[in-house]
């Protein structure tokens, strides 16, 4: 029997600050009384393995109030219930917790199922003893790109909806984007190092 092909997506999604009251600058601890605006999912990137094109959420963003995330998140969903295998850096324990928590947010239906992951965070800690896990530099130490830079101050500039929401999102698209194409490269590197979960394809 012939074999389908396998579908491997690279995802990556940013999200937005807690706006709270606090009344001093170093706070032990803030209530979640004094939550004045809960995070949301600002953006969200992939990239189907083999493909060149990556894909964003941008033409699902509210540019009058990016605090409304419901088609991002409905979007996110149809991209993972979609994929066999999803490879994320941190995502086991990030990315698809917080679309978790939007999905429940909105009601909107849960994944179909769990989905098999390869977390490049984890797999760096578990096979290699890298100076540093995180992604900028996992990059850098293999040669293969670094993240985007962003301006000072985009994430408070795009909760508190200052300098130009909509520049500010589309700026977020595109640091969103480099994201997704960093965490390939960084995988395919590791790719001969690390564990893969058995993916039943045929």
């Amino acid at each position: 029997m012939k074999k389908n092909k396998l579908k491997i997506l690279f995802w990556d999604i940013e999200t937005s600050l807690n706006i709270v009251g606090t009344f001093g600058l170093h706070p032990e601890y803030i209530s979640y009384t004094n939550i004045i605006q809960d995070w949301y999912i600002i953006s969200g990137s992939w990239k189907w393995a083999g493909e060149k094109k990556v894909y964003n959420t941008l033409a699902k963003t509210n540019f009058k109030d990016s605090s409304d995330d419901y088609n991002i998140v409905k979007k996110l969903a149809e991209v993972v219930n979609d994929a066999d295998l999803i490879v994320h850096h941190n995502g086991d324990k990030f990315d698809l917790k917080k679309l978790n928590t939007r999905l429940i947010a909105h009601r909107l239906p849960p994944l179909k199922n769990k989905p098999l992951t390869i977390d490049t965070l984890k797999e760096a800690r578990k096979h290699f003893s890298f100076t540093s896990n995180r992604l900028d530099y996992l990059g850098i130490f293999l040669k293969v790109g670094k993240k985007l830079s962003t301006p000072p101050g985009l994430w408070m500039d795009i909760v508190t909806a200052k300098k130009g929401l909509k520049d500010n999102l589309i700026k977020m698209s595109k640091y969103n984007d480099g994201d997704v194409r960093l965490q390939e490269k960084v995988y395919l590197e590791m790719r001969p190092y690390i564990d893969h979960p058995q993916v039943n394809s045929s």
